[in-house]
């Protein structure tokens, strides 16, 4: 009887440890296509012909200090008149830093463009065009950076406090 038991004890105790729990899905973060809204948060060298941009409140990284309740990443796809595209290369500042591009930071709402930037590696996102500094050309005060598609496109990363 004891044997019995504790067999059903162990049957129970591996069917609750076998189940699995359903991952709650991320929220999408909204893509906003105001200029206003996001010239809030950076200085725009020109003015858009059209933005697509989202804000995502950053959380606590390992290889990271802790950010504060007012930190986030700010991303945005821009499009400028050729002109103003020109007078943005002629600014540029090549980045003295690599940007990390993991399968998770790479958003679905990116234009084709953006995406055809990139080469996936098997393990991340490489950029197959120079990326640029954001803070002379942007105004921003934390590392970012941006790059131009070969669509003329601009995609602008950067952390904001």
């Amino acid at each position: 009887m004891r044997l019995i038991a504790i067999l059903l004890l162990g049957l129970i105790v591996c069917g609750c440890a076998s189940q699995t729990a359903t991952p709650t899905p991320i929220a999408a973060a909204l893509v906003r296509t105001d200029i206003e809204g996001l010239a809030a948060f950076v200085s725009l060298p020109f003015q858009p012909t059209s933005v697509q941009w989202t804000t995502t409140t950053l959380t606590a990284q390992p290889d990271r200090s802790v950010p504060g309740p007012t930190d986030m990443q700010v991303e945005a796809v821009l499009s400028f008149t050729a002109a103003d595209l020109e007078q943005l290369r002629a600014q540029a500042q090549p980045l003295s830093w690599k940007p990390q591009w993991k399968a998770t930071t790479f958003k679905p709402w990116y234009p084709q463009s953006v995406r055809d930037a990139f080469a996936f590696d098997g393990d991340a996102f490489q950029l197959t065009v120079p990326s640029y500094d954001a803070i002379p050309v942007f105004g921003s005060t934390r590392p970012g950076s941006f790059f131009i598609t070969p669509a003329g496109d601009v995609l602008l990363s950067i952390s904001t406090n």
